[in-house]
């Protein structure tokens, strides 16, 4: 077996290499969900209320909070403020990734919707 180093986890011999269905595997694990969360959010911003469409970033947002709280008072009480101030602001961006990518289906599906309204609101108006 050359080119492969095995080691012991936990009574089991495994390969440090990676192979091509761990890669697909993990691939798969990453793009369903992805895709199944922009599905979601295509059929929730599709909705009459606009609150359904919203839900989503909403939820992506939130633990992005958490996760930047957590890490901003850990060092706070650590005593490196300046370091982790840095990466809790790296660590938000890349958190809200998902958030902006949603906040984009939204707006691209519900513009048009609102730009209807308001013209069906003007001809309404302009037939008084």
């Amino acid at each position: 077996m050359a080119g492969y180093s095995f080691t012991l986890v936990g009574g089991y011999f495994v390969t440090a290499a990676w192979t091509s269905v761990n890669i697909v595997i993990l691939i798969l694990c990453i793009l369903l969900p992805l895709a199944g969360a922009i599905i979601l959010q295509v059929y929730l911003s599709k909705k009459e209320n606009r609150w359904p469409g919203l839900l989503l970033p909403i939820l992506f947002f939130i633990p992005s909070l958490i996760i930047t709280s957590v890490i901003l008072l850990r060092s706070v009480f650590a005593g490196s403020e300046g370091v982790a101030l840095g990466f809790a602001l790296l660590l938000f961006i890349i958190c809200n990734i998902p958030t902006a990518i949603l906040l984009v289906i939204y707006t691209v599906i519900r513009g048009p919707r609102k730009n209807k309204k308001e013209i069906n609101k003007m001809n309404i108006q302009d037939l008084s």
